[in-house]
């Protein structure tokens, strides 16, 4: 009897479906606090065995440019009869021009190397990061710079990346195990952030099925648990690419961790980028291999988008926001071929707060695209619609459709 009871606890425990809402809210409270204990005791661990991992990289910002230039070409600087650090090894270069005539002062001043000067920058850079900078780098740095000219210094410590000591791993492939991490503390911070927005809805319109929980969309959503590390992983691999497409900046150490959080916050509009970026990467100029395609089909077109924006005119700014937090995901677009009077419903296209909609297929035509959408906000029923003539011609065609308050709200 016992045995049965600890099958059906372990049966229901991966059968998502099956999951109330409290229950749902639970599961994903506990695998938060068990990634975030093994990510704490991971980091942990590995500073205690691993000495190089904890960097991140970190360059001189302007000021502290600023600051290595005065040091370097300052107007109070000590004579080389005050220079008697032990640390200090003056060295004067004294050359003669083709007049056998000394050269002058300002010609010296190039020519002369001062490791003094080096001694204080290092010191300086030390002094900045509260002296986290990697010892070894800093002798590889001193040793650049004290036969290096004075405009030569400047520029190599303008340009160097610093490896600076910190809790997260930032250097080396340990970033990757920090990206995963993070996109999983995004992906489940998502989920959280949908159950309060069904609990809040739910509470003033009982009518909207929207506003319910659903537990059939479970499985999709412990999903994205898997897939959403692994498409981080390749974007921020293939970074290189989209450079040029100033997606963010993952070049610095902290614009990883946040990428991967916002790239698990927002996991299907990044597989939705992957899925665009086929085209560039994978593009099909032949047809040999396609599919022979029934005649039926051959008129109709695939993957029409819908976007839904905000209307400049809905006020206040603070209705305004609440209604961009919500999220115009559960409006209801529709679209009416003006021919034959067909009507077809569009699929929300990514998160429950997302603004885009899909049709799969469609046959080509004029449409009369219908958008509704209503919720409460700050204790006021909110009633946004809009209704757009648009001629569908070409797959992958985007629409855009601007949502306005309804004529009986004014």
């Amino acid at each position: 009897m016992a045995e049965n009871e600890t099958e059906n606890v372990q049966h229901k425990f991966w059968d998502f479906k099956k999951y109330k809402e409290h229950e749902w809210f639970r599961f994903l409270t506990l695998l938060l606090l068990l990634i975030v204990a093994a990510y704490i005791f991971s980091h942990y661990l590995v500073s205690k065995t691993d000495r190089r991992a904890g960097y991140e990289y970190a360059k001189l910002d302007k000021e502290q440019l600023q600051q290595l230039n005065r040091i370097y070409f300052g107007n109070e600087e000590p004579t080389l009869q005050e220079q008697g650090s032990p640390t200090s090894d003056t060295n004067e270069v004294v050359d003669t021009n083709k007049d056998g005539q000394n050269p002058s002062a300002d010609a010296q001043n190039h020519l002369q190397v001062d490791t003094t000067k080096c001694y204080r920058a290092v010191d300086y850079i030390q002094t900045v990061f509260n002296n986290k900078v990697d010892s070894g780098q800093l002798g590889q740095i001193l040793q650049y710079l004290r036969p290096a000219k004075h405009l030569e210094a400047i520029g190599f410590l303008a340009n160097i990346r610093l490896l600076v000591k910190s809790y997260f791993w930032l250097t080396g492939p340990e970033v990757y195990f920090e990206i995963i991490f993070w996109s999983w503390f995004g992906v489940i911070a998502s989920l959280l952030f949908n159950l309060g927005v069904v609990a809040r809805n739910r509470t003033t319109d009982l009518t909207n099925d929207h506003s319910q929980f659903d537990s059939s969309e479970i499985p999709y959503q412990f999903a994205k648990l898997w897939y959403a590390p692994l498409a981080t992983l390749a974007i921020v691999l293939g970074y290189n690419y989209f450079n040029d497409q100033n997606i963010v900046d993952i070049s610095s150490s902290k614009g990883v961790i946040v990428f991967a959080f916002i790239g698990g916050f927002y996991s299907a509009r990044l597989i939705a980028l992957l899925d665009r970026l086929k085209e560039v990467l994978l593009p099909n100029n032949s047809t040999s291999d396609l599919p022979v395609q029934k005649p039926a089909d051959a008129e109709m077109l695939s993957n029409t988008k819908i976007t839904l924006e905000l209307d400049d005119t809905i006020t206040p700014e603070d209705t305004r926001n609440d209604i961009a937090e919500i999220g115009l995901g559960s409006a209801l677009v529709t679209l009416q071929d003006d021919v034959n009077g067909e009507t077809i419903t569009a699929e929300r296209d990514g998160e429950d707060q997302s603004s885009s909609y899909i049709v799969r297929s469609i046959k080509p035509g004029k449409y009369s695209i219908t958008a509704t959408w209503s919720k409460e906000v700050n204790g006021a029923p909110v009633n946004l619609k809009a209704v757009q003539s648009e001629e569908i011609k070409s797959s992958d065609q985007n629409i855009a459709i601007t949502m306005k308050k309804a004529e009986e709200e004014g």
